[in-house]
């Protein structure tokens, strides 16, 4: 490592002595990338102990192993790591290399108090380097996303530049003025920027001419790439959505459906989406659309598909199913529209290329819950946010996206739950088969070939932003929809097992390996049709959309002349999934609000708890069932028998939602709920009767434990989530054992699901119980909040088992007296 300090001591003073003659007065300062094998815990509070050195992230990291860092049983696996990014100056540079020269001396050397950590990290160091141009570019596809725009002729580039986020106003302000200067130089502009503290924000948007990005790509001008204030150049974010250019093929009208609102009720679901089509008559009355930025006007009625589909998705549900509408409004605030440069009729539905999407969101949700512009809360009694817009720039990739730390804050600060979709994938399957055969196959054996090349390709379709967001609930699809009798043509449907995950799915793991999407919900039955351009022993398939007839969940929707009229669509995705599920959240809603708070005990269910029983009761719907057995069958071998769930979790989430579990019991199954909050180091436990009919027999019995919370977040922590809740699941005293997830995977994130499952005989007398422990530890860095929790329990017998399983525990709970912890 001694040449590697040496080069960066040259490489500083390069850079020192080309700002010498700035009349900026510029002070040099760089962001040093330190590798390390394995993680160097609180380092960063070694970091701020020497002076000149700024905390800037931690970057999980992946390496190949060499002669000097290898697993000693493995030595061809890939080792992980950190990168830990600091900003230096010249001397935190004399300081470090001081430090350095200390420990190659004497390896045992005991540094002063509060910089021991620096000696741990010399024993672990892989590699120390300046963060450079590539840094900036690599994994961020905006190469890929220039190159486009100089293949289709744009005369203006438009991108994101996101800068190292700077605690101080003054440094935040001089290194916007530096990259305002460089784009300037190369006759661009700035269109806006946005510093959200909260979540260590920085952006700009900018603008350059067509002939400077061929300079960049062409590595003839590198000024904007060594910009040293920039940490990534980004494309601008993009909505990735399912609709069709097409017109529907098949209009059909549906009756208009008079509004039947609770009085005096306010909107508890907000949609921020694509602007709907407010006179649809599916939708008349039932919106509150809050438009402050004056959207409508750019807005042609044919083009407001999205938000209308997903508008008449939480209203009506899919309206083959003719469902009872929700009995509240739905606010509904734009932060999508058509885009102008799009030559097409009608255009597509994007986030718009005038203002950063982080920005815009932040604002959006701000207004709601705080007003602006001396403006009051537009609808301040919100519970549950809607968002199913994924970046198709921006597929997860170890590192948090700005906008999924946004999500994050915002659930976290106003106590909402946010509901984001996975992201729809759009690529080609890849089918290991001919053509000829692919056409003949039996449904069962096209599944088969259908999920081995969604395995085959899963580090191909992964989350899109802000899917990894971890205090919002996650959703996936299943391929399913009510649609049974449907034409193909020449297309194909690819599942025919209930409730198996959508082709259209991201594959997770989310961040550091957190079960992600958490939930599945019915999102559409996908046709995919053979491309002409296969050969060989393999054939491509690629989606179909076709909005006018089935298979799909039947919509409102535009009409294809000026949009007033009548017409429905059927539309797939993960956005429906993610609508779908919102609208059960807002049932729960009511149930919570309107019949448990009216139930002895249902004072306690106060409003800050709500945010986090409606996550903790959608999650707890989940269930593996019958596809993943089909999937077991197909990929679980000897082999891999170990780790198997964690791998189907990446499919399969905590499964697809039960909703007829959610609102109510039967005689065999009770469900119980709490909720709290907990600080550091604190412990509520949770005493449950059990039922003495179960005693002694050997009937099949469940047990589900759900637990849900928000967590504040820390920016500079790899560990990012301040505080982890946890519980251990009770055993012993029903006789159960561990189904579906992982139980290590099931901690990683904000919510802890467990399916337990058993059918031996134990004993116990009337009065028993079992005792829940709901543990709160700090995670990342101190935590000074009380955190807030939701749990749900439910114990079930099989139907038919004449065991009054629900009146035992109804009875027994009447009798406890809740005692407040001190």
């Amino acid at each position: 490592m001694t040449p590697r300090f040496q080069e960066l001591e040259r490489v500083f003073a390069a850079r020192r002595a080309a700002l010498l003659d700035d009349p900026s007065g510029t002070v040099p300062e760089q962001v040093l990338v330190l590798e390390t094998v394995g993680s160097i815990k609180d380092f960063i509070n070694a970091v701020k102990r020497i002076d000149g050195l700024e905390w800037m992230a931690e970057l999980e990291a992946e390496f190949e192993p060499d002669e000097d860092f290898f697993l000693e049983k493995e030595p061809e696996k890939s080792l992980g790591g950190r990168l830990y990014l600091v900003l230096f100056n010249q001397q935190a540079l004399l300081s470090l290399l001081s430090l350095w020269k200390q420990y190659v001396t004497d390896p045992g050397i005991r540094f002063q108090y509060g910089q021991n950590k620096w000696k741990s990290l010399f024993e672990n160091l892989r590699d120390i380097r300046p963060w450079d141009w590539t840094d900036r570019l690599r994994d961020t596809g905006i190469e890929d996303f220039w190159r486009e725009r100089v293949e289709v002729g744009e005369e203006r580039v438009r991108f994101e530049a996101e800068l190292w986020y700077r605690q101080h106003r003054e440094d935040r302000h001089r290194s916007e003025q530096i990259l305002r200067q460089v784009i300037a130089e190369l006759e661009g502009q700035v269109i806006s920027s946005a510093v959200i503290p909260e979540i260590h924000y920085h952006g700009v948007l900018a603008e350059l001419p067509i002939g400077k990005i061929q300079n960049i790509l062409e590595r003839v001008d590198l000024r904007l790439l060594q910009c040293e204030q920039v940490m990534f150049f980004r494309p601008m974010g993009q909505a990735e959505i399912l609709v069709s250019g097409v017109e529907p093929l098949l209009e059909e009208a549906v009756p208009s459906q008079e509004a039947s609102f609770l009085q005096g009720e306010t909107p508890v679901v907000a949609l921020l989406d694509g602007l709907p089509l407010e006179n649809h008559p599916c939708l008349a009355g039932r919106l509150i659309v809050d438009d402050p930025d004056g959207w409508s006007r750019e807005y042609q009625a044919r083009e407001r598909k999205h938000g209308t589909a997903m508008a008449s998705l939480i209203i009506h549900g899919d309206l083959e199913n003719r469902e009872p509408p929700l009995t509240r409004p739905i606010y509904v605030r734009p932060v999508m529209k058509p885009n102008p440069l799009d030559f097409n009729d009608p255009r597509a539905e994007e986030m718009p290329w005038d203002c950063l999407p982080v920005d815009l969101l932040h604002r959006a949700v701000k207004r709601i819950f705080e007003g602006e512009g001396g403006e009051k809360p537009q609808a301040g009694n919100i519970k549950i946010i809607n968002f199913s817009i994924g970046d198709k720039n921006r597929p997860f990739d170890r590192v948090m996206s700005p906008l999924a730390r946004l999500i994050d804050w915002l659930a976290w600060h106003y106590n909402v739950l946010v509901l984001v979709s996975g992201g729809n994938q759009r690529d080609d399957l890849v089918l290991d088969a001919s053509r000829e055969q692919v056409v003949s196959m039996a449904p069962e054996v096209l599944e088969e070939k259908v999920l081995q090349a969604v395995v085959k390709y899963a580090r191909q379709r992964r989350l899109l932003s802000p899917a990894e967001a971890i205090n919002a609930l996650t959703v996936g699809a299943t391929h399913e929809d009510t649609c049974n009798n449907f034409y193909t043509g020449y297309s194909l449907n690819p599942c025919v097992t209930k409730g198996m995950p959508s082709p259209l799915n991201p594959v997770g793991l989310g961040y550091r390996r957190t079960i992600k999407p958490e939930i599945l919900m019915p999102g559409g039955k996908q046709l995919y049709q053979e491309r002409y351009t296969g050969s060989g022993t393999e054939t491509k398939m690629g989606i179909v959309v076709s909005p006018g007839r089935p298979p799909g969940q039947k919509v409102a929707w535009p009409g294809p002349n000026r949009g007033i009229s009548q017409s429905v669509a059927f539309t797939c995705g993960t956005s429906n999934a993610t609508a779908l599920a919102t609208r059960t959240a807002a049932q729960l809603y009511e149930y919570i609000v309107r019949e448990l708070r009216s139930e002895p005990g249902g004072e306690q269910l106060k409003d800050q708890h709500i945010g986090v029983l409606l996550k903790a009761l959608l999650v707890h719907g989940a269930e593996w069932g019958e596809a993943y057995r089909r999937f077991e069958h197909l990929f679980r071998t000897p082999r891999n028998a170990q780790t198997f769930k964690e791998f189907a979790a990446r499919f399969f989430g905590y499964g697809r939602v039960n909703t007829e579990r959610l609102f109510g019991c039967t005689e065999q199954r009770a469900t119980l709920i709490g909720c709290g909050q907990l600080g550091d180091g604190q412990a509520h436990i949770y005493r449950v009767p059990l039922p003495p009919s179960l005693s002694g027999r050997r009937d099949n019995r469940r047990l589900i434990i759900t637990l849900a919370w928000f967590t504040p977040i820390n920016i500079g922590h790899q560990a990012y989530r301040r505080a982890a809740l946890w519980f251990e699941p009770p055993l012993g005293p029903l006789g159960v054992q561990r189904q579906d997830a992982h139980w290590q995977a099931v901690r990683r994130g904000t919510v802890q699901h467990e399916v337990l499952e058993g059918e031996k005989a134990v004993a116990y007398t009337d009065g028993s119980f079992m005792e829940i422990k709901v543990n709160c530890r700090a995670d990342a860095g101190q935590l000074s909040n009380q955190v807030p929790y939701g749990l749900a329990v439910t114990l079930a017998v099989k139907e038919g088992v004449n065991l009054p399983i629900y009146q035992e525990i109804r009875e027994r709970i009447a009798l406890l007296v809740p005692v407040l912890p001190t």
